[in-house]
């Protein structure tokens, strides 16, 4: 372990025992005096960071925070849901925590000081804002990277573009093979090594060429395409269709070619 990683978990069991002595310590018949609410204090969410890399932890803590100058009491939370996610999973990671206390128990928290309640450690394999939230209250962070995925990801497709829009024989254009990000994160896709042009659609598709890249990924912003593969085409019929299969995804364009 460490010392880092020590330092952090004595912090974290003397904090437990001030609970325990807290919690202990007050447990009587009769409220204390300067009993408040969440009108007085407030319920913070703090991470060690603001912004993460993909896969990073997020350790995250969450206090009882006593603003004013007088040594308040609260009464125990029984219990609390804690829900962590990215704006684009899926799946959030919810917890939910029961605590007894003795009858007549109270919680103290010194003037301006903080009362500890959890902590939590998470990653995220989405880019983009993640958010803790925790009995109303939220703390979101950003994760910063691209989200590696393959060609079969939702949201991600192949498609053939060309540089003009309008096509007259003799015209000299290029033929664009590119990958469309639909999703609201950016992506990486691993670069393809085989692909195989035809300028008819192929029920299975034979071993094309071979293609070595100087970069593993694509990598392609959120919402946008990347342009993986360029041909120079010189269009000499009135027709012009274009076929690529690349890991089992097909791309196809098709148009008329005007009479020079």
């Amino acid at each position: 372990m460490s010392k880092n990683t020590s330092q952090l978990q004595n912090k974290e069991d003397f904090e437990v025992k001030q609970i325990q002595a807290a919690v202990s310590k007050l447990e009587q018949g009769q409220p204390p005096e300067n009993l408040v609410d969440f009108r007085t204090v407030q319920l913070i969410i703090e991470t060690d960071k603001e912004s993460y890399a993909l896969g990073e932890t997020i350790k995250s803590r969450i206090y009882i925070n006593n603003p004013t100058s007088e040594n308040v009491s609260i009464r125990p939370i029984t219990s609390y849901s804690i829900i962590a996610n990215s704006n684009y999973d899926p799946n959030p990671i919810a917890r939910s925590t029961s605590i007894s206390y003795s009858p007549g128990a109270y919680i103290t928290i010194n003037a301006n000081g903080k009362y500890f309640l959890d902590n939590q450690r998470y990653t995220s394999q989405y880019p983009g804002p993640f958010t803790i939230s925790c009995l109303g209250m939220k703390k979101t962070v950003n994760m910063s990277g691209y989200k590696e995925v393959s060609l079969n990801s939702s949201g991600i497709s192949l498609e053939i573009q060309t540089s003009q829009i309008e096509f007259k024989v003799g015209d000299q254009i290029e033929v664009y093979l590119v990958i469309r990000n639909s999703n609201p994160y950016p992506v990486k896709v691993p670069v393809f090594q085989n692909m195989t042009p035809s300028k008819i659609p192929l029920e299975t598709p034979i071993p094309g060429f071979f293609v070595e890249w100087v970069m593993p990924f694509f990598e392609v912003e959120a919402n946008s395409t990347r342009r993986t593969w360029t041909n120079n085409v010189t269009l000499g019929r009135t027709h012009y269709s274009k076929y690529w299969y690349v890991d089992g995804q097909q791309a196809f364009i098709e148009f008329e070619v005007a009479p020079n």
